[in-house]
């Protein structure tokens, strides 16, 4: 048995995933009559699945997620967003608490507010350990609007403070 993948089908796998990534370009900022939701998933299923193309892959979850968001796909993308944190921990750690963060986000719009917040704590310290600093203006923008919903009101404050503090430091360039 063959446990290596064909070079044409690892190249395959890779322009279906920049194809995805410029159909998205296309429709940013606008809504897509077309958008092929299974097409789009299935794409970054195989992407996943290949040592080659998972980086690309995690990082087209990552791109396409605030459509998914968007269009209330949350209970079936969750899964292909789990696969797509694990695949990208130890290659990408910035990627991994970007992606953090988009579940964080499916975890609060669900009601799992004790999940969101635990996402997004660890995020917010992946991101200060990085230096990120628009990945930590999200995250603890994220923390904000979590403890808001929970009725933590001093600690979304709190959070909300320290996201226009850093926000305001950085350039117009860096903003969120």
């Amino acid at each position: 048995m063959n446990l290596n993948p064909d070079p044409q089908f690892i190249q395959a796998i890779k322009a279906n995933i920049a194809y995805w990534q410029q159909r998205l370009d296309a429709w940013s900022g606008r809504a897509s009559p077309t958008f092929e939701y299974p097409n789009l998933v299935r794409a970054i299923e195989y992407g996943l699945g290949l040592a080659e193309t998972q980086l690309a892959a995690a990082q087209l979850v990552r791109y396409s997620h605030p459509m998914i968001e968007q269009r209330g796909y949350w209970q079936s993308w969750l899964p292909l967003l789990n696969r797509a944190i694990m695949a990208c921990s130890e290659s990408s750690l910035l990627l991994h608490c970007q992606l953090l963060i988009c579940r964080g986000r499916l975890f609060r719009l669900t009601q799992q507010l004790p999940v969101a917040l635990a996402d997004h704590e660890i995020a917010e310290n992946i991101a200060r350990q990085l230096s990120a600093d628009i990945t930590l203006v999200e995250a603890q923008f994220n923390l904000s609007e979590d403890y808001r919903l929970t009725r933590q009101y001093k600690q979304a404050e709190t959070y909300g403070q320290v996201a226009l503090k850093t926000l305001e430091r950085l350039d117009n360039t860096n903003r969120w």
